[in-house]
């Protein structure tokens, strides 16, 4: 599992900058076009992985203000949490599941230290046409206009 930590206020003041991405216990940087990333080399699977992330970060606005959020309350509250994103699922398709076949799965949440809190899942479909969103309480994909009129 790839974890993606991002500081809030960093992201709203410069856009933001990816600190780094946990994958089994190791460090492993990651980047791609987007100025939020610093520039290393990447394989094609976390490129495309990474290019889904970039786009989820750019569509929704809501993301920033949940690290923005984040970072007030550190500095109120004299903690260290972090906006935490990392993909939990990458297209597979041999799926016969439409949403695990076409769509990363990528969730959202804060890093407390011992143990993370789900602000939300989205899926980000694989050509970065459709967002959805993982409605907790249907359990359903619901849009990300239905999402934002909740």
């Amino acid at each position: 599992m790839r974890k993606i930590f991002l500081s809030g206020l960093m992201f709203l003041m410069t856009v933001g900058m990816l600190t780094g991405c946990f994958n089994s216990g190791e460090i492993e940087e990651i980047s791609s076009d987007n100025p939020v990333a610093e520039n290393i080399a990447l394989d094609e699977a976390d490129a495309k992985g990474q290019q889904a992330v970039d786009y989820l970060l750019a569509e929704v606005g809501e993301i920033a203000e949940f690290g923005q959020m984040i970072e007030d309350n550190n500095r109120e509250n004299g903690t260290d949490n972090k906006l935490i994103i990392y993909i939990n699922g990458e297209p597979d398709p041999l799926s016969s599941d439409s949403y695990r076949a076409f769509y990363y799965d990528i969730y959202v949440g804060e890093d407390l230290g011992s143990h993370t809190s789900r602000y939300a899942t989205f899926l980000v479909q694989q050509d970065l046409q459709e967002i959805l969103v993982d409605d907790p309480i249907s359990g359903e994909y619901i849009s990300l206009a239905d999402w934002r009129n909740q």
